[in-house]
């Protein structure tokens, strides 16, 4: 009988994969809801708005509300009683803390 070489298995955990959470192109305010407000904004005015400034407006807002609401979530889990819903006065006073 013939003896065969046998290779050790490889276990280590480097080769196991942990699946990441990615973030998609997901919006959280939707831009054709953006435009029309911004062009209500704009008004009757004959000014235009190039497609690049207006994601960079709509990018901008939305990481400023996104930051908000962070904040005023750190309101509601640290308020006392502990409460799960937000209010408009967790709003307003994360958005006074913000802008002094």
């Amino acid at each position: 009988m013939g003896r065969t070489k046998q290779t050790p298995r490889r276990t280590s955990l480097c080769h196991r994969h942990t699946p990441r959470i990615s973030i998609g192109p997901t919006r959280s305010i939707p831009l054709s809801i953006f435009q029309s407000i911004v062009r209500e904004m704009f008004g009757t005015s004959k000014l235009g708005m190039s497609k690049k400034a207006l994601m960079t407006l709509y990018e901008a807002t939305e990481l400023y509300m996104i930051e908000l609401f962070k904040d005023s979530n750190l309101r509601v889990l640290n308020s006392n009683p502990p409460r799960i819903t937000l209010r408009i006065q967790d709003l307003q006073l994360a958005y006074r803390i913000r802008n002094g």
